[in-house]
């Protein structure tokens, strides 16, 4: 029935075809199968060979038989003829006749002849559907056993992508990636030391010299130590030693006592220098004094004094180098692999200190200034890489499980900086593949068993995640038909390690 079917027959269900069991065919005779046509074919017509020459007709032939004498019953009939080889082996020659009681004996040949036609024609009704159906049969088995088709997939193929903003966590700002800014600051120093201009004096060494003591009376006098003396300065001077002054001679030479006392300025310093005559006078004791030299090597010594000019002097170099110095000495200090948040910069007040006040001695005078800048820092490349994976991550999250990545289509461009210089956009860009699972190419395969070669192109073209498709069918020479056997068709998915066969 199913041989019948593929070739386009008319095929009836027997009565029990409802039953379990299958039907019952009798195949003791071929005068069923003599009468079998298949519904495309048309009628064997029954016609009788054409006659030799010289052979009579059938009529003539019964005209014949009547006329003959009639055969004896013992007389055997004559044997029939064997099938010829090849053909069918039961037996289709019609049973022998009875002899007629009024018959006339016919010849021993003359009744082959009729049943020798018979034979053909049989033959001829038996034969041509024996060899239709074992050309059926040929074909049938050559659709169950021989014929195979490889059914190509190519799976559909898009592209997917994913964009992510990037940056410093920042207020009033959302991004898909955000880092935290590294606080960071940074002492710029400043020392500075310069001469004072200040001067101020002080004594150094005492003046001294000598004091002329004239005695006018006629005693010793003895002028003592530590006698003081003011000049006409107004400086005090001691007489260093007791110094006993002779008694005047009036009587004799008419002189004055006189003697020589060494004195010294009672402070030291240049004040206490001397003209001579500057210091004169007479004693209570009657002794009369008086420098007849100069009273000098009294000296002074300078001593430099810090003064407030010097200290302004001081304070404005070290506001104006810091003011200078500062930023470019914080930016130089960072790490070269961070970058700086724009606008996030500190300027801390200077810090001065003076090594001497006002009015102190002192030759030199420093200031030592400092001022602290602190910012914020991020470090890009850090920044980028975690985008970059962070991106590609996303972008496999997208994929889902019935697709697969295309791993060498993955591509991550390079981050575009946005307007505030601190965040970043970067895309991920891939192709997905659609897996053809396993249990679709089983189900495939099944669909596909039996169909024309239009209907199996229309089925794969319309299977979920097919994009192109190629049927090939071996031997080509059979219809355009794929097997009936799933097993027979091979599905091949393009791409893929391995086809999958069907069930």
């Amino acid at each position: 029935q199913q041989l019948a079917s593929m070739l386009g027959w008319r095929v009836e269900s027997p009565p029990d075809a409802a039953s379990d069991r299958e039907p019952v065919v009798d195949h003791s005779t071929t005068a069923d199968l003599a009468t079998y046509r298949p519904e495309h074919l048309p009628p064997v017509a029954e016609e009788a060979a054409p006659e030799a020459p010289g052979t009579r007709t059938e009529t003539e032939e019964l005209a014949f038989a009547e006329a003959a004498p009639p055969v004896e019953r013992d007389q055997e009939p004559p044997a029939p003829r064997r099938a010829a080889p090849g053909a069918a082996t039961t037996e289709l020659s019609a049973p022998p006749r009875q002899p007629h009681a009024r018959a006339r004996q016919a010849p021993a040949v003359a009744p082959a002849r009729p049943r020798r036609k018979r034979r053909r024609l049989q033959l001829l009704i038996v034969g041509i559907p024996l060899l239709l159906l074992v050309a059926a049969g040929s074909a049938g088995a050559a659709y169950y056993y021989v014929l195979t088709a490889t059914v190509g997939l190519t799976p559909a193929e898009r592209t997917i992508s994913v964009d992510l903003v990037y940056g410093l966590a920042r207020p009033n700002t959302k991004y898909d990636l955000t880092a935290e800014p590294t606080p960071v600051s940074h002492t710029v120093p400043f020392t500075k030391t310069i001469a004072t201009t200040g001067k101020r004096t002080e004594p150094d060494a005492t003046a001294g010299g000598t004091l002329q003591l004239l005695n006018p009376t006629i005693d010793v006098v003895t002028v003592p130590s530590g006698t003081t003396l003011q000049g006409t300065n107004g400086v005090d001077y001691v007489i260093d030693a007791d110094v006993a002054v002779p008694a005047a001679d009036p009587f004799g030479t008419s002189t004055l006592g006189s003697a020589l006392a060494k004195i010294h300025a009672a402070n030291p310093g240049s004040g206490g220098n001397l003209e001579a005559g500057g210091l004169a006078g007479q004693l209570k004791s009657g002794i009369y004094y008086k420098n007849a030299n100069a009273i000098s090597g009294g000296t002074d010594k300078a001593i430099a004094v810090v003064t407030q000019a010097d200290l302004d002097a001081l304070n404005a170099a070290a506001l104006d180098d810091l003011k200078a110095n500062a930023e470019p000495a914080f930016k130089q200090s960072l790490d070269p692999n961070v970058q700086l948040v724009p606008n996030s910069e500190q300027l801390g007040e200077p810090q001065l200190s003076f090594s001497h006040k006002a009015g102190e001695d002192a030759d030199q005078v420093a200031v030592t200034a400092s001022q602290t800048i602190s910012g914020q820092v991020f470090d890009p490349t850090k920044l980028t890489t975690e985008a970059r994976d962070e991106v590609g991550r996303r972008l496999t999250q997208q994929v889902g499980n019935d697709v697969v990545l295309l791993g060498d289509t993955l591509t991550i461009g390079q981050p575009r900086p946005l307007e505030d210089g601190t965040s970043y956009t970067i895309r991920a860009e891939g192709r997905v593949r659609q897996i053809i699972s396993a249990q679709t190419q089983q189900s495939l395969a099944g669909q596909l068993a039996g169909k024309r070669l239009a209907d199996a192109e229309a089925i794969v073209q319309g299977a979920p995640g097919v994009a192109a498709e190629q049927i090939t069918i071996k031997p080509d020479w059979l219809p355009g038909r794929l097997p009936q056997l799933a097993k027979n068709i091979r599905i091949v998915v393009n791409g893929s390690s391995s086809g999958t066969t069907g069930p």
